[in-house]
């Protein structure tokens, strides 16, 4: 499904370049400031963060869902893609982005701020209950777990991501062990399809990431599916959602999440889905991830939040 709109992500000039050992990442802050108008009843111009959740490099699939949000909302959207977690929950908390679709632990630590986002709506996939920390390995690998990928070179995705992060870190710390001291080395890519593209060119042996992001990079890059598998999964946790500022009129919220939900209810919209491997959108509420707020809270008792940015 083709966007029919070019410019959610030209308009504006900063781009940057990371890279994660020899696997490039490449993320772009494009847009113009938002402008809101004074009343929640004019179509509004709002600034939407996509994270590592989704695979970034897919604009085309990114612009369709910008394209269908504003068909439905009436709004404009400029999507905003950030290098890390930590970097759109910044831009959340200054207000230079409106809505995101990010990974639910950074959520939880948002909520501990003065301004707590609104949890809007979160993917769905079938009838799981949510999303799967994966251990992804080559399909020709001997590894078989995240305890038989010791003494190797292995990715994490984000560094605040749980699926991607935190929950293979408090795997290996019930069992005493350290993540850098289990692998050689342990690298961060910041994005759960690098992390998987990083296990496909046999820069490192496995892998975390999230099941929902690997659906989408199977449907936007299908040769991937038959270079490798699934080793081990941890789960299931709730599904990274989609949040709004919380100063965002009430009314506004509304009609994104109602908009996101009825993405079944059209033609396009359930093509959207495909694309994006989901089944669809559900409304969340603050909840819904206190057991990813506990696995935050478990890693900072321990003294095992990364510092990586």
């Amino acid at each position: 499904m083709r966007s029919r709109k070019a410019d959610h992500y030209s308009r504006g000039a900063a781009t940057r370049t990371a890279a994660a050992g020899c696997c490039a990442l490449i993320a772009a802050v494009l847009g113009t400031p938002p402008t809101v108008s004074a009343g929640c009843d004019a179509p509004q111009e709002l600034r939407f963060g996509f994270s590592g959740v989704v695979v970034r490099s897919d604009m085309e699939t990114l612009g369709t869902f910008l394209d269908l949000l504003e068909d439905e909302t009436g709004h404009t959207f400029d999507g905003t893609l950030t290098r890390s977690c930590r970097e759109m929950m910044e831009r959340i908390e200054e207000g230079s982005v409106d809505i995101a679709h990010l990974c639910g632990a950074p959520y939880t630590m948002l909520r501990d701020g003065d301004r707590p986002p609104e949890p809007l709506v979160a993917p769905q996939l079938g009838d799981a209950e949510g999303d799967y920390s994966m251990v992804l390995v080559r399909a020709d690998s001997r590894y078989d777990s995240l305890d038989d990928l010791a003494g190797q070179p292995y990715a994490f995705s984000d560094p605040l991501s749980a699926l991607g992060s935190l929950v293979p870190t408090i795997h290996l710390d019930e069992a005493g062990i350290g993540t850098d001291d289990h692998f050689a080395p342990l690298l961060y890519i910041h994005d759960h399809a690098e992390s998987a593209r990083a296990v496909e060119a046999g820069l490192v042996e496995g892998a975390s990431v999230g099941g929902l992001a690997l659906r989408h990079l199977e449907q936007a890059a299908p040769e991937l599916s038959e270079q490798l598998r699934i080793a081990e999964r941890f789960g299931p946790y709730p599904a990274a959602p989609v949040i709004a500022r919380q100063d965002l009129c009430a009314e506004t919220r509304e009609s994104i999440t109602a908009a996101l939900t009825g993405l079944a209810d059209s033609a396009d919209g359930r093509a959207l889905l495909e694309d994006l491997g989901h089944d669809g959108f559900a409304p969340v509420e603050p909840e819904d991830f206190e057991a990813l707020k506990a696995i935050v809270d478990r890693i900072r008792e321990r003294g095992l939040m990364p510092n990586a940015r």
